[in-house]
């Protein structure tokens, strides 16, 4: 037996036991089939609920990681500006030759 038949065995029979209670004593047996659609459904809602959510995270994780991309080019770029500005101090202007 798959993981996959044990969870879906084990839910029918959480499903079947439930619907026998007490609680729903009033109401009729439900029949195999609905039982399977409505754990199909919900493993399904489920998976598509996860789904969305690593999607997002994902997203969110992308757009961090440019923020800090763009954080560090700019530093890169300001430290070579101050680079040359400081080499440009220590040593004069070339005159072209006329």
């Amino acid at each position: 037996m798959s993981y996959l038949q044990s969870v879906v065995a084990g839910f029918l029979c959480n499903a079947i036991s439930c619907f026998h209670s007490n609680a729903f004593s009033l109401m009729k047996p439900w029949s195999p089939e609905i039982l399977i659609y409505t754990c199909c459904r919900e493993v399904n809602e489920e998976t598509i609920e996860a789904r969305e959510k690593s999607s997002s995270l994902k997203q969110r994780r992308q757009m961090q990681a440019e923020k800090n991309r763009e954080k560090l080019r700019l530093a890169f770029l300001k430290k070579q500006v101050e680079k040359l500005k400081s080499s440009a101090k220590g040593t004069p202007m070339q005159q072209p030759n006329s």
